[in-house]
């Protein structure tokens, strides 16, 4: 919708809603979250169960409660993280618990997967046969079909299920090897045009 003003200048307006209204969504929002903070942690899990649909879990303290609540609150208002965000923040996490402490204690010290980008061949030697995957921006192509990652690639070449990147040799191996003997004799990845 547009609206011109009286000198002449031309001012649009989201989606039908007026900029009032707009920021007044935003301020409820501001004072909807300020509230949840002097909720009882029987009160913050029942708002977890009308915004989640299901009972909050019980290990869970008032101060995580509160900031989850908040979070999807913001989410479902604004928009949630994007998947490149996600994967960003997962990443992070694995490298910050990989640091020390006693958290990583707990957790297993992954290495960082290559950056593949689209155009980039993936080879891998199975039971006898040589694979080509190629990446491209969708996901991963194999026999023709595009498939969203290196796992399910993996999944369907061996039938069970695998660590796509550690299956085509982008990650260390554990000390005990899930292949067969004789199964994986070669692993290449070779860089796109």
């Amino acid at each position: 919708m547009m609206a011109m003003s009286v000198n002449s200048t031309v001012r649009v307006e989201e989606a039908g809603h007026k900029p009032a209204q707009i920021a007044s969504e935003a301020e409820r929002l501001r004072h909807e979250i300020a509230h949840l903070r002097d909720l009882d942690i029987d009160s913050l899990r029942l708002q977890w169960r009308n915004l989640f649909g299901r009972t909050a879990p019980n290990h869970l303290p008032k101060f995580l409660l509160l900031r989850m609540i908040a979070y999807r609150m913001q989410a479902n208002a604004y928009g949630d993280l994007g998947k490149n965000a996600c994967r960003t923040l997962d990443r992070l996490t694995r490298k910050r618990a990989g640091e020390g402490g006693a958290e990583s204690a707990t957790q297993p010290c992954r290495a960082e997967p290559r950056s593949l980008r689209a155009g980039a061949l993936l080879r891998r030697e199975w039971a006898g046969v040589t694979h080509h995957v190629t990446v491209v921006d969708e996901g991963f192509v194999w026999n023709g079909a595009t498939y969203p990652s290196l796992s399910k690639v993996a999944c369907v070449i061996t039938g069970t299920r695998w660590n796509g990147p550690r299956f085509f040799g982008m990650r260390a191996k554990r000390a005990e090897s899930r292949s067969a003997p004789g199964a994986c004799d070669r692993v290449e990845v070779e860089s796109g045009p």
